[in-house]
């Protein structure tokens, strides 16, 4: 059972005010403070801090939140197990916008198929915005594109997939293209920033010694689809995962712009660290990853 008092310091850590913390937990003001300095004083910490009439979390205050917050998510596990012979009755799980729209579909209705019961919510977001929700128990595990700091969080391989820059079958280019360098001043398309398709493009930019700026950068686009049919257009380049423009490149309605540079990079499963759900979460990685490859 998680302790009534970590249950108050997430919802004020949350709300960052005592007295909308109160009326959510139906307790009062001075409760809610007496809890908070019992927690502070267990721990020989400060939680929160205040400036001027702003409540802000302190470096340690945030880190107990992570901590608290995987807690309350494992607690909740607990109990679904304790009520059912399944390890899980519920999973929260998130994806990247690339490979929840191209990478998931199969695996997860053979998932569904396999565990009928399973209720299973499926969040799409960003690699940053993906982590973040793992680290304050929004989420139980997801599978990102972008780069994981991996002393955060525990982690396994899904898939590696080929990333490509691709154009109009008529696009013109100012100069014979055979590197990434021959393709400074294009007009380019790119993911927003947090994005892990954007953050890939950027590393292997700097491999080379370059950068987005080195690029006329036409627009910066959240949306696979809209920037897909900006390229169809020939308004300009972008850089996909082969999955995501396979179909197009196949009819002929895009092309692949010839690189020396070759680019991979892998998708991860990501929960996270120390959970006591690990075991479970590498069985759901091991068994999906299984159903990719058939």
């Amino acid at each position: 059972m998680l302790d009534y008092r970590v249950e108050t310091f997430l919802t004020a850590a949350k709300t960052l005010n005592y007295t909308t913390a109160a009326k959510l937990l139906h307790i009062t003001q001075p409760a809610v403070s007496t809890h908070i300095r019992q927690l502070e004083e267990e721990y020989q910490t400060k939680l929160f801090e205040q400036k001027g009439k702003q409540l802000y979390l302190t470096e340690n205050g945030r880190l107990f939140f992570q901590l608290a917050s995987r807690m309350k998510n494992d607690d909740h596990h607990m109990r679904q197990h304790f009520l059912s012979d399944a390890a899980f009755q519920e999973l929260s799980f998130g994806t990247t916008l690339t490979i929840a729209d191209y990478c998931m579909k199969e695996p997860l209705m053979r998932l569904w198929k396999q565990f009928p019961n399973l209720r299973l919510r499926l969040t799409v977001q960003n690699t940053d915005v993906l982590l973040d929700q793992i680290q304050c128990g929004q989420l139980d595990l997801a599978i990102v594109e972008g780069y994981v700091p991996k002393e955060a969080f525990d982690h396994a391989l899904f898939q590696s997939q080929e990333y490509i820059a691709v154009c109009h079958p008529d696009h013109v280019f100012s100069r014979e293209v055979r590197s990434l360098q021959d393709l400074c001043g294009e007009p380019l398309f790119i993911r927003e920033p947090g994005s892990g398709t954007r953050a890939v493009l950027e590393h292997a930019l700097s491999m080379q010694e370059l950068s987005l700026q080195d690029f006329l950068i036409v627009g910066e686009i959240g949306s696979l689809h809209t920037i897909k049919q900006c390229v169809l257009a020939d308004l300009g380049l972008a850089f996909f995962y082969r999955p995501v423009v396979e179909r197009e490149l196949r009819d002929g309605r895009l092309r692949q712009v010839p690189l020396r540079e070759r680019i991979t990079h892998t998708f991860t499963f990501v929960w996270a660290k120390d959970s006591m759900f690990a075991d479970p979460y590498r069985r759901l990685c091991a068994l999906l990853c299984e159903m990719e490859e058939e």
